[in-house]
């Protein structure tokens, strides 16, 4: 945390992450005293501590797999919390991306990603709805959509819809993230990248991630356990944020059958 010594005084590594998140598991009174601190932990969190990756929509783009990746070395079962009550604004790469997605094309010669993109839903008549409430333009609720792209074959993987549970602890992210956070002194691995050079993700930290990490850290004399997903001169790269050709395929079939005519633009990012 850079107001507080640095990277090291706020992630973990994956190799300390793993060692420690089953010895604190194993400490009952801890975790009593987390559920104490919380009041609620979410049901998925109390049948054994779980790989944790924070999106609103659990989908299957780079990010995904990549993330399973890590899980898997860490052998701890793979969780997505989603916030599928949250509000799609087209203004946040990460929301638009769920309803305009982004199709790797490769990278040009001076490593910029190329990507085509294909809108799934009218972005203008749902700018401000909550995810719950979209559908395709062909009547698929948007996030069935996703969860049905989800592959089958990792049986350990499961996704959870934390709306409710945000909600009852304060509704936004200034009243529920020292909660949250807590969720990871004993019960989970968290998996992000919050110190980053992109400027409103800094922002989102500075006001809300470090005094919650501070808060807990102090409450109960251990750092909540966060893993950065990527490298942080690779954590604003748009190329996690991609699908492969193959869900490319899928899109364009459905879009074909609800008859409908999707935008596709290359784009440079630099």
């Amino acid at each position: 945390m850079r107001n507080s010594g640095g990277k090291s005084d706020f992630y973990a590594s994956l190799e300390e992450a793993k060692n420690e998140i089953w010895s604190r598991w194993r400490n009952l009174a801890l975790r009593k005293k987390v559920a104490d601190f919380i009041g609620s932990v979410p049901s998925p969190f109390q049948e054994a501590p779980k790989a944790v990756l924070d999106r609103n929509i659990a989908t299957p783009n780079f990010e995904y797999f990549h993330f399973l990746k890590l899980a898997e070395s860490a052998s701890i079962a793979p969780l997505v919390t989603e916030y599928i009550g949250d509000k799609f604004v087209t203004l946040n790469f990460d929301k638009l991306g769920l309803g305009k997605m982004p199709f790797y094309k490769g990278r040009d010669k001076k490593k910029r990603i190329l990507f085509e993109c294909k809108s799934i839903i009218d972005c203008t008549k749902y700018q401000g709805k909550p995810f719950g409430e979209i559908k395709t333009f062909w009547g698929e609720h948007l996030v069935d959509f996703h969860h049905r792209l989800l592959p089958t074959r990792n049986g350990g993987f499961s996704f959870f819809d934390a709306s409710a549970w945000y909600k009852s602890n304060g509704g936004n992210a200034e009243r529920y993230y020292h909660n949250y956070l807590a969720l990871f002194i004993c019960n989970g691995i968290l998996f992000e990248n919050f110190i980053t050079n992109e400027e409103e993700e800094e922002r989102f930290s500075k006001s809300v991630v470090y005094p919650a990490f501070r808060q807990v850290s102090q409450h109960f004399g251990l750092k909540p356990l966060i893993v950065p997903l990527y490298s942080e001169d690779k954590a604003t790269d748009i190329y996690w944020r991609c699908y492969s050709p193959e869900i490319k395929a899928i899109v364009s079939e459905k879009l074909k059958e609800g008859k409908c005519v999707s935008e596709g633009i290359e784009v440079n990012s630099e």
